[in-house]
């Protein structure tokens, strides 16, 4: 899988990010400023969305069906985010 649809990606996006207590140092406003890198970044949808079947279901489809799954998601949703935060200089390591 080479590429995620936007709608796909933005589903996601919205559902995990909608999900509490988010990481340490992750608002509202630093997520604004990484989703243009997330956007672009296929490593991190062939992660997220492919390796744990989230392009044939939603998330809450997923966290219904297999729970273990889904943490491991979310798990990895947020560490490739705080990766990406660090990396570009929005919160410290």
């Amino acid at each position: 899988m080479d590429t995620v649809a936007d709608e796909k990606k933005q589903q996601i996006w919205e559902h995990f990010i909608a999900t509490k207590p988010r990481p340490a140092g992750v608002t509202d406003r630093r997520l604004a400023r990484i989703k243009p890198v997330i956007w672009r970044w296929v490593f991190f949808w062939r992660d997220v969305a492919a390796a744990h079947g989230l392009i044939e279901q939603t998330p809450a489809e997923l966290k219904a069906a297999h729970p273990e799954i889904y943490d491991h998601a979310q798990g990895n949703f947020w560490g490739m985010i705080l990766e990406a935060m660090v990396r570009s200089g929005l919160i410290k390591p």
